[in-house]
């Protein structure tokens, strides 16, 4: 059985990042936040105060991009230390090495060059500026590489004092918000998470009798969902309302015929689905009861109709309860309609 494991310091600097990267986010015309994100956005802005507009390209996301500057160099380059000396003084202390972060910024901003023209770049701020100029970024976009490329250093004593300045204020309203992680750490579902990333990485790999989830969780970015896969542990980090978002990206998925059918082509499964709808949510120990059901097979089967989208769950402290999914049945009716309208 996977060992869950909660770690604090990874989703704090995460947070305060977040900080940062709010700034620079398209809210007003950005369909891809609903308007209670938005206003919870906004609240934060207001919160943590004004970051300066200087610090738009450790922050901004080029179109052949992505995450920002400050995830990719940032973060994401100490996430073998997240399990030991992890913490923001590492991360404050780490952008001292201008040389090194100015090469990272040139090979960020500048990853549509060949190798040996990125070499010359590192070198020569000639010919640097000679490839921003030939590059599609906008005239604005130009204008601030060329500006910091000039003279980086001022940008970077920038990025350090307001990042100290914010961590005092992230400081306090962890203090005062703490238990609200500590509430979505015992709602958690870790086979609803592990959904989320068997696209691309086989489902076994979570599991294993020696295998150790971390769980790093942000207050400020709270529908972030996101992993760190190693080869003995896996590092997640999920947002304070990560169960809401995992739903919303499931209900997103493409529904296939195929996973559908094979769901429903064990007997069990129909009388399991007929049951929910008849109770209206249930538990696993009800499946136990009402079908003599051993543990591990009711928890096989209710576990396959969540992966798979028939069935909703939602955690109530240690206690989870399923439920129909009814969005997914009409999805799966609206492709069956097209071989009967033809």
């Amino acid at each position: 059985m996977t060992k869950l494991q909660l770690l604090h310091k990874p989703g704090y600097v995460q947070d305060l990042n977040y900080i940062f990267c709010l700034k620079f986010f398209n809210l007003e015309n950005n369909s891809k936040y609903s308007s209670e994100e938005i206003k919870w956005m906004k609240d934060l802005i207001y919160r943590f105060g004004e970051v300066s507009d200087d610090l738009f390209l450790f922050y901004y996301i080029p179109p052949h991009q992505t995450p920002s500057f400050m995830t990719r160099f940032g973060m994401d380059t100490f996430r073998k230390h997240f399990l030991t000396d992890f913490d923001f003084g590492m991360f404050i202390n780490d952008l001292s090495d201008t040389d090194k972060y100015v090469r990272n910024m040139i090979t960020y901003f500048m990853n549509v060059l060949p190798q040996e023209k990125l070499e010359e770049c590192y070198t020569s701020k000639d010919k640097l500026f000679s490839y921003i100029k030939e590059t599609n970024f906008s005239w604005e976009i130009k204008s601030r590489l060329y500006e910091f490329f000039l003279k980086p250093e001022p940008f970077f004593q920038l990025l350090k004092l307001q990042l100290m300045e914010k961590e005092v204020m992230l400081a306090d309203y962890y203090n005062e918000n703490m238990q609200v992680i500590l509430d979505a750490h015992n709602r958690l579902n870790y086979d609803k998470v592990v959904d989320c990333f068997v696209d691309s990485i086989p489902r076994s790999h979570f599991y294993g009798t020696n295998r150790v989830a971390y769980f790093s969780y942000c207050l400020l970015n709270n529908c972030l969902v996101k992993a760190y896969i190693f080869d003995d542990y896996d590092i997640f980090f999920l947002g304070t309302k990560h169960d809401a978002a995992i739903d919303e990206m499931n209900s997103k998925k493409d529904i296939s015929l195929e996973k559908f059918g094979n769901a429903v082509s064990e007997p069990s499964r129909i009388k399991i689905l007929q049951f929910i709808l008849e109770q209206g949510e249930i538990t696993c120990k009800d499946l136990e009861r009402a079908f003599s059901f051993s543990g591990s097979t009711a928890y096989h089967h209710i576990t396959t109709l969540v992966r798979i989208g028939l069935v909703n769950s939602r955690s109530e402290g240690k206690a989870v309860f399923y439920s129909i999914n009814r969005e997914y049945f009409k999805k799966v009716t609206e492709l069956l309609n097209k071989f009967v309208i033809g």
